[in-house]
């Protein structure tokens, strides 16, 4: 399962630093675990969760970033097939800043062990939708992501947290194929 979101954006460290991106990778709590408290069937491995995932006791309490609802049609017409973990009540967090927050992802472990290219092509078609969203804007354009990758089936889950330019985005499915050595 593959979880790429706004998360908790403070935890940027720099594990892996390159010209173009700040990543961090770290342990994650147990996202089958969690959606069996919340009474949550997880039916895909790449998925949009909640950034309040961690804390959260309800799914009635679940937070969006403010760009989920498009940014998972756009995936959808770019032929990316992702859910949201959701329901009626979810609320949306809009943030007062030129930077771009991205939803929470999730790889599940069939598609970080057997399917690399789809998080390629979905890293790709993501980076495409933050280059149209910063068309036009000027100054320094950043984007914030965290990506959830279940390494182990419903067991391990690493978070890789990203702060840096768009094309630094295309990067992290090197970051997310290392996740396969650890």
């Amino acid at each position: 399962m593959l979880i790429i979101g706004g998360g908790d954006m403070g935890m940027f460290g720099g594990n892996t630093k390159t010209n173009n991106m700040d990543s961090k990778i770290s342990d994650f709590i147990n996202i089958d675990e969690k959606l069996k408290l919340l009474n949550i069937d997880l039916t895909g491995d790449f998925c949009i969760l909640p950034e309040n995932i961690k804390e959260v006791t309800s799914s009635n309490d679940f937070i969006f970033s403010e760009s989920t609802t498009s940014l998972k049609k756009y995936l959808r017409q770019n032929g990316v097939d992702i859910k949201v973990i959701e329901n009626q009540n979810s609320t949306f967090r809009q943030r007062k800043s030129v930077d771009f927050y991205a939803p929470l992802f999730f790889i599940g472990y069939t598609v970080f062990s057997e399917n690399s290219a789809l998080v390629s092509i979905g890293l790709n078609v993501l980076s495409n939708y933050i280059s149209d969203f910063f068309k036009g804007s000027f100054g320094e354009k950043k984007v914030k992501i965290e990506i959830i990758v279940e390494t182990t089936p419903k067991k391990t889950y690493k978070s890789i947290t990203y702060e840096g330019n768009v094309d630094g985005i295309k990067e992290l499915s090197n970051v997310i194929k290392s996740l396969k050595n650890e």
